[in-house]
């Protein structure tokens, strides 16, 4: 999504159709080598194919290799009588812990089924109930779970009603949040450690999550502190670079000093959640800006044509004549 919004579509479309060559949209790719494709985990790759093809679709096009590996992508998807996604217990984003019906997978198969008006669609929205609390809610299904940031992912992509929407979003603003980004697990919970790799370390990924997350539900100042959080690091390691992991507690890295779903997700947070640019198809774009933004937007891809935007107290103005129609609102 974060190259889709940064315009390289032909590098997006090359991205999808090579994993739509490996067969059956497998969890990864291997570039070098043998080419090893079948791993038993990677359980988010299928609903991520779909919503990215999406997004590429309506910014660009997509291939036909592309269009059969939505075909595949779809088969990918099990779920049980109630609505709950199936998929490999090792085969989350935390991928150091085992978690089946995991919160993340059910909202991203949830987003993918909406964007390709798939049969499951209302099956997979009584799932995520499920997954309700009354204050937060649930990792997972099993009994006794963390609180973890996942439940940033249904909130990011607006799944849940706004009255539940703003109790869970303040707790992620409390409990979840330092002064290095959004933590991957509660600091209230017993066996939270702020250098733990997925037990409460914070990551780029679960910080753009929580920064979309308020921003979907209005809390602009909330969503814009988040996503601020990042902006310590760029100078750090490798400039220009985002880290994958720090400790919570002193922002020491724990990991690789430039991870892509940590830089991939500040275009698109920026482009979608805070300019609200939201491609219609290749030739027609809604621009929507939270209120009070002040900023230019220079260079924006759609299709063909390139925008120019800027912005006053919320209010977006296009600077150029792209041969596109252009919806403003703000």
């Amino acid at each position: 999504m974060g190259l889709i919004d940064a315009g390289y579509f032909e590098l997006s479309e090359d991205i999808l159709t090579n994993f739509a060559k490996k067969g059956d949209i497998p969890g990864k790719v291997n570039l070098e080598g043998k080419d090893r494709t079948k791993y038993s985990g990677e359980s988010d790759t299928s609903p991520l194919y779909l919503i990215a093809a999406d997004k590429l679709r309506r910014h660009f096009r997509i291939n036909d290799q592309i269009q059969d590996g939505i075909r595949k992508a779809k088969h990918n998807l099990t779920i049980n009588q109630e609505g709950v996604a199936i998929h490999s217990p090792e085969g989350t984003w935390m991928d150091t812990l085992n978690r089946e019906k995991a919160i993340e997978i059910q909202s991203l198969w949830l987003e993918a089924a909406k964007h390709h008006n798939m049969d499951e669609k209302e099956e997979l929205r009584k799932g995520l109930s499920l997954f309700k609390q009354e204050e937060y809610m649930k990792d997972s299904l099993k009994e006794n779970d963390m609180a973890t940031i996942n439940p940033a992912v249904p909130l990011m992509y607006g799944q849940i009603q706004r009255q539940d929407a703003t109790k869970y979003l303040e707790k992620i603003n409390a409990e979840f949040s330092s002064r290095y980004g959004a933590r991957t697990v509660s600091m209230l919970e017993p066996d939270y450690n702020s250098s733990g790799y997925h037990t409460g370390s914070s990551w780029g990924l679960t910080t753009a999550w929580a920064a979309a997350a308020n921003l979907k539900y209005g809390k602009y100042k909330q969503g814009l502190n988040m996503l601020g959080k990042l902006r310590q690091f760029l100078d750090r390691g490798q400039l220009g670079a985002l880290p994958e992991v720090v400790n919570s507690e002193n922002g020491e890295s724990l990991g690789c000093s430039e991870q892509a779903w940590s830089s991939g997700l500040i275009p698109h947070v920026i482009d979608s959640y805070i300019l609200g640019i939201k491609a219609r198809n290749p030739n027609e774009v809604v621009i929507d800006p939270i209120e009070g933004l002040d900023c230019l937007r220079a260079g924006k891809k759609i299709g063909d044509s390139e925008i120019d935007i800027k912005v006053s107290e919320g209010e977006p103005e296009v600077l150029n004549n792209p041969e596109l129609k252009v919806i403003t609102e703000g």
